[in-house]
């Protein structure tokens, strides 16, 4: 088992992912650390506004960045996915979930 983040723009289908605990970034970054159970998260899925996710993702990338995790590119996808949201439109809901 593991903590797999996943992220959807359920306008475009876009996805991204990260997998790695690294010190709960995730969920820290959605406020969701009820749904760390320890080894993994709980299969939680939620719907996150625009706003909410930019400010997130903004989060957890400074987090990761700051952390020095031994690998660096591990929030690549995540980090692609923020550029790629300049294209969404504003009122865009984004799909989660912590398994």
């Amino acid at each position: 088992m593991a903590h797999d983040f996943y992220i959807m723009n359920i306008r475009t289908r876009k996805m991204a992912s990260f997998f790695g605990y690294a010190d709960g970034v995730m969920y820290k970054a959605f406020d969701a650390q009820e749904h760390d159970r320890g080894c993994s998260g709980d299969g939680w899925q939620g719907r996150v506004d625009k706003g909410k996710t930019k400010a997130a993702l903004a989060f957890a990338t400074k987090y990761f960045d700051n952390m020095n995790y031994l690998d660096p590119k591990r929030m690549d996808d995540i980090k692609k996915f923020v550029k790629d949201m300049e294209q969404d439109e504003d009122n865009d809901i984004y799909a989660i979930c912590f398994e």
